[in-house]
């Protein structure tokens, strides 16, 4: 099962991770009981994917490109609480939720939804996004493919888990699923299912929110998901206490 996590230690599967999500996509999460990773090639950065969308040079001097290239689906995650450039991007109307899991459950509510396929060790990873230089990305990439067959689906999913310096600020958790099934290469969602009410432990509001308005969206939470859990707004921007001085 270490195969399955990446660049992640046993320590490290306890720790939260976090999620910024549309109040309409947290409905259809608890209603549908589904959740949907995506290709990697929808994602914003064009550096994403970039090695396994590489020709690759073996010793003999051929060149090839990878038949599974397209075979990967994922989800982003972080271990950032959120920050205000975080609610600012994934929350500009005020209308999102940052929903809160582990590292665990969120790879296990993955791994045992594939329960009746013999392929799931194979297909289901979850990684820590590591940042590296330009250089040291490059170092990288000629590693991957020197891997035996019994890791290569873990070299594969690790060269996901990649991405430069600059973003180093996301501390990026991604859960990744790769689909055996050639025929299904051109779908670009990858459904499965989630059962939210597990999985998700707590959920927070936008800190730009009222305290009323605040309110009203806690009540319509609880109606159209039934969630028992936590629901709390950020504190983010939340005034401190007065503070004396005390002039010396």
């Amino acid at each position: 099962m270490e195969n399955n996590f990446i660049n992640i230690s046993d320590l490290e599967k306890e720790r939260y991770v976090y999620r910024i999500m549309p109040l309409k996509r947290l409905y259809e999460l608890f209603c549908n009981q589904e959740n949907v990773l995506v290709k990697p090639s929808l994602w914003d950065d064009p550096f994403e994917n970039f090695i396994l969308k590489s020709r690759v040079r073996f010793k003999n001097g051929n060149i090839y490109r990878l038949a599974h290239k397209d075979g990967f689906y994922g989800q982003c995650w972080t271990l950032n609480k959120a920050s205000d450039a975080m609610w600012r991007i994934y929350s500009p109307e005020k209308n999102s939720v940052r929903v809160r899991t582990t590292i665990n459950k969120l790879f296990y509510g993955l791994y045992d939804a594939q329960i009746g396929s013999g392929l799931r060790n194979e297909t289901c990873f979850i990684g820590k996004v590591d940042y590296l230089n330009s250089h040291n990305i490059k170092k990288f990439s000629a590693t991957v493919f020197r891997e035996q067959a019994g890791t290569r689906m873990y070299s594969l999913a690790s060269s996901l888990c990649v991405k430069r310096l600059a973003f180093k600020h996301e501390s990026e958790v991604r859960l990744l699923y790769f689909e055996h099934d050639m025929s299904k290469y051109n779908e670009e969602l990858f459904r499965y299912q989630f059962d939210a009410h597990h999985i998700i432990d707590q959920l927070m509001l936008d800190p730009r929110l009222s305290l009323d308005e605040a309110e009203l969206v806690k009540s319509e939470i609880k109606q159209k998901t039934g969630f028992n859990g936590a629901i709390k707004r950020s504190l983010l921007y939340a005034m401190p206490e007065e503070v004396v001085i005390e002039v010396k």
